[in-house]
C-alpha cells in the first residue's frame, strides 16, 4: 500500500451533480410537444395495470390552466414513488418484464414524464396505492424552487402520508397547473386525436381506455367508431410466426378469401430467406375511392364521407405491446415508403391516402427500443426488416391482384371472341333465310357494316401500337441513356484541348498533328451520338403501325440492324440461326420490333449487371433462332447472361416487376400483351441452352 507524501491531505468524497438546467435539458427538449409528454404519463398509467386513465383540461384557452389525469392503477407507494417516479433515466418498472397482470411495459425511462410534469410550473401527485388500502401519498413540485437552486439536489420534495375513508378507489392523479402558454384548439384536437389512437380505436377488447374529457374527442370517437371496413375493397392479413416465416392473406369486404401466399410467395429473394423479427401482425384495409367503387353498397356510403374518415384515421400505424409508437402513421409521416411505391409503380399500389392498417408487435424480448426522445425505433436491423417484410407483403398483393386481372383480361378476351363467332354464324343463318332479293341487299350493308367496323379496329389497334411503341422507345432509352454520355464526354474533353491550341498560334502550329486527331475523335463521337439517337426515331416511324404481311426474317434483321450501335457499345454478337423458307406472319413492323427490341435489350442490360457485379464471363451471345411447325413459326432469343434471377417466371410480366437496378419494368410487359395481340403466344425460361434467358414466341403464319 502506497504511503502518503509528508505535504499531502487525506482525499475527500465528491459526488457528480447536475445542475437544475438539466430538467430542461431533458424534459422540455425530449418531449417538442405538449401531446407527446401526456401520452407518456397516459402510458404510466397503462403500465400500473390501470383500465381506465381520463385527462381533463381546464382553462387551458388561457394562460395558467391546468392538465388533470386520472387513472384507476394500483397506484405508488411512498418507496415506488422515491425509488422509481422520481428518478429520471430509470424507473421501477425497466427492471421488471410485466406489471403485475401481465401487461408489457410500455414507458419511458422517466424522461418522458419529467417533459410531461414541466409543462406547467407546479404538479401535484396523489397516488393511493392498491396494497395500502385506505392510505394515500401525496407530494408537490413547484419547479420554481429549481430556479433558485444551483443544482438538483438542493431541493428537497415532500412525500405526505394521508388516510383516506376504506373503499376508496386505488388509482393515482396528477395534476399540472400554471400553464405558461394558453393552448390552440389545433393543440386540443391533436392532444385528442393522440390519445384515441394510443391503443388501436378499431381493434376489440381492448382491457385499457384513455380519454380526453373534449368536445373534440367525442367528435373524433364517433367518427372512428363509423368504422367504415365494411366498405373496403381489400382487407391484407400479413404475419410473421415464430420461426420468422410469413403467411398472407387477402379478403373482400364481406371476409371471403381472394388470395393465400405461404412464406416462399412474400420472401422471394433468394433462398426465401426468413424474416429476422418477433411475431408480428400486418393488417391493411385498402378502398376503391370512386363513386363506381361504392355504387352497390348496402349502405349507400359515400366516398366524402370515406375519404374524411380516412383523412383522420389514414396511414399505417405501429402498435408495440399493445400502445403506439409515435410518429408512426402520423400525417405526412408514410415510413412504409406506400406513397413512393405508388408513385412508381401506380397500379394495384395502396397509398396513405385510401388505406388504413397498423402493425401490431408484442416483442416480450425487447428487441426493439425506442429512440429516447420516444419518438420512433432506433435505427437497426430488426427496424428494417420489418420494413422488408411489409413491403414484400405489400408486394405480393399486388401481384396477386395483377395475376388476377389479366386472368380476367384473358377471359374477357375469350368470351367476346366466341360471341363475335356465333353473332357472326346467327347473322350468316338469318340472311340465308331471307328472299333472294333482300339477301343480297343485306348481305351487302352488313359487309359494309363490317368493313367500316374493321377500319374502326385498325385505327385502335394503330392507336395502341403506338403506346407500345412509346413504351419501347422509353425502356430503350432509358436502357441507353448512359451510351450517349460517354461520348459526350469526348467532345467536350477534345473542345476544351482545342480551345487551349487555338488560344496561342505558337501551341497550336506545335500541336497540329493532336489537334488533327482530336477532331476527327469529335467527328466520330458524334456520329455515335447520331446512331443512338436514331434508334427511337426510327421506331416511331409511322408506317410501321399498319398491319401488313412481313417476313420474319426481314423483320428480325431489321431489328438486329437498328440496335447494332447498342451491341457494338457492349461488345455483343448476335448469332442468327433461321430455318429455311420465306415464313410470313400478318402484323405491324411495329409490333414485331417492339416485341424484339424489348427483348434484346433485356439480354444487353443482363450483360451489364453482370458486369457491374463484378463477375466475368466470356464473349457475350446472342442468339436468335426460328423454326416452323403446324401453321406456327417459333421465334427463340436466348443468351449467355446471368439469367432470371430474384423473379419467379410467372411475374416477369408483370408491370413495373423487373431484376435490373434502374429498369422499367414494362419491356416484358409489352413484349406479352403485343404477342397476344397478334394470337401468339410467349414463354420464358430462367435459364437456357446458352445459360441465360430464353424467351420464345410463337405466332401465327399468314400464307
Amino acid at each position: 500500500m502506497s504511503k502518503l507524501s509528508p505535504n499531502s491531505q487525506t482525499p475527500t468524497s465528491e459526488r457528480l451533480r447536475f445542475s437544475t438546467a438539466i430538467l430542461r435539458l431533458l424534459g422540455e427538449e425530449l418531449n417538442p410537444s405538449p401531446d407527446q409528454g401526456i401520452l407518456e404519463l397516459i402510458k404510466n398509467s397503462y403500465d400500473a395495470d390501470a383500465k381506465n386513465c381520463t385527462v381533463e383540461l381546464k382553462g387551458v384557452h388561457i394562460k395558467g390552466g391546468s392538465i388533470v389525469l386520472k387513472d384507476d392503477g394500483v397506484g405508488m407507494t411512498s418507496e415506488e414513488i422515491r425509488n422509481g417516479w422520481l428518478i429520471v433515466g430509470d424507473s421501477m418498472k425497466s427492471r421488471s418484464e410485466t406489471s403485475p397482470s401481465g401487461r408489457l411495459h410500455v414507458g419511458s425511462k422517466g424522461l418522458g414524464r419529467l417533459g410531461a410534469l414541466r409543462l406547467g410550473r407546479k404538479v401535484e401527485l396523489t397516488t393511493r396505492p392498491k396494497s395500502e388500502p385506505g392510505i394515500q401519498y401525496r407530494m408537490e413540485i413547484d419547479w420554481a424552487s429549481f430556479d433558485d437552486a444551483a443544482v438538483v439536489e438542493e431541493v428537497e420534495l415532500a412525500v405526505t402520508r394521508e388516510e383516506v375513508p376504506n373503499g376508496t378507489s386505488h388509482g393515482t392523479e396528477i395534476t399540472v397547473s400554471e400553464l405558461p402558454t394558453p393552448w390552440s384548439k389545433g393543440d386540443i384536437k391533436r392532444l385528442a386525436r393522440a390519445i384515441l389512437l394510443l391503443r388501436d380505436p378499431f381493434a376489440k377488447n381492448q382491457g385499457f381506455q384513455a380519454s380526453l374529457r373534449a368536445e373534440e374527442f367525442v367528435e373524433l370517437e364517433k367518427l372512428a367508431h363509423e368504422g367504415y371496413f365494411g366498405e373496403c375493397n381489400f382487407h391484407l392479413i400479413a404475419k410473421v410466426d415464430l420461426d420468422g416465416r410469413a403467411l398472407v392473406e387477402v379478403r373482400s369486404s364481406g371476409g371471403k378469401r381472394l388470395f393465400a401466399g405461404k412464406h416462399a410467395d412474400v420472401s422471394v429473394e433468394k433462398g426465401n430467406p426468413i424474416y429476422e423479427l418477433p411475431p408480428l401482425t400486418f393488417e391493411l384495409w385498402e378502398f376503391k375511392l370512386s363513386a363506381e367503387a361504392f355504387a352497390a353498397s348496402v349502405n349507400q356510403t359515400t366516398v366524402k364521407a370515406v375519404k374524411g374518415w380516412l383523412e383522420q384515421f389514414g396511414g399505417v400505424r405501429l402498435y408495440h405491446r399493445g400502445v403506439r409508437v409515435l410518429p408512426y402513421g402520423d400525417p405526412k409521416n408514410d415510413w412504409l415508403d406506400m406513397n413512393l411505391r405508388r408513385s412508381q409503380h401506380q397500379e394495384l399500389r395502396p397509398s396513405t391516402n385510401n388505406s388504413i392498417g397498423c402493425v401490431r408487435i408484442e416483442d416480450p424480448s425487447g428487441v426493439f427500443q425506442q429512440k429516447t426522445d420516444r419518438l420512433g425505433f432506433v435505427e437497426s436491423h430488426a427496424l428494417d426488416e420489418l420494413r422488408r417484410f411489409t413491403d414484400e407483403a405489400l408486394d405480393w398483393m399486388s401481384r396477386e391482384r395483377r395475376k388476377e386481372r389479366e386472368q380476367r383480361k384473358k377471359a374477357a378476351i375469350e368470351r367476346v371472341q366466341t360471341e363475335k363467332n356465333e353473332a357472326e354464324k346467327q347473322m350468316k343463318s338469318v340472311i340465308e333465310k331471307l328472299p333472294p332479293t333482300q339477301r343480297k341487299e343485306v348481305a351487302a350493308a352488313v359487309k359494309k357494316m363490317q368493313t367500316a367496323h374493321d377500319a374502326e379496329v385498325e385505327l385502335k389497334d394503330e392507336t395502341a401500337q403506338l403506346y407500345f411503341t412509346l413504351g419501347t422507345v422509353g425502356t430503350t432509352a432509358a436502357a441507353f441513356a448512359h451510351q450517349t454520355k460517354q461520348p459526350i464526354r469526348g467532345i467536350v474533353a477534345d473542345a476544351k484541348l482545342l480551345e487551349e491550341y487555338l488560344g496561342d498560334p505558337q501551341e497550336l502550329a506545335l500541336f497540329r498533328e493532336e489537334s488533327s486527331k482530336a477532331v476527327k475523335r469529335i467527328h466520330g463521337e458524334a456520329r455515335a451520338i447520331y446512331s443512338f439517337s436514331s434508334v427511337t426515331l426510327r421506331l416511331l416511324e409511322h408506317e410501321k403501325r399498319r398491319s401488313a404481311r412481313h417476313s420474319v426474317h426481314e423483320l428480325l434483321n431489321e431489328t438486329v440492324e437498328l440496335l447494332t450501335p447498342y451491341f457494338e457499345a457492349r461488345e455483343t454478337t448476335v448469332q442468327r440461326d433461321y430455318t429455311d423458307g420465306d415464313l410470313r406472319v400478318w402484323c405491324p413492323r411495329a409490333a414485331f420490333e417492339a416485341i424484339f427490341t424489348n427483348l434484346l435489350t433485356n439480354s444487353l442490360q443482363a450483360f451489364e449487371a453482370r458486369a457491374k457485379s463484378g463477375i466475368t464471363s466470356g464473349p457475350r451471345l446472342i442468339n436468335l433462332q426460328t423454326r416452323v411447325s403446324g401453321g406456327m413459326v417459333t421465334i427463340r432469343v436466348q443468351d449467355n447472361g446471368p439469367g432470371i434471377e430474384r423473379l419467379a417466371l410467372e411475374e416477369i410480366w408483370l408491370p413495373g416487376r423487373t431484376t435490373t437496378d434502374k429498369g422499367t419494368g414494362l419491356g416484358l410487359a409489352i413484349v406479352k400483351d403485343v404477342v397476344e395481340g397478334l394470337r401468339g403466344r410467349v414463354e420464358a425460361e430462367a435459364h437456357g441452352e446458352f445459360g441465360g434467358a430464353s424467351f420464345t414466341i410463337t405466332l401465327p403464319l399468314k400464307i
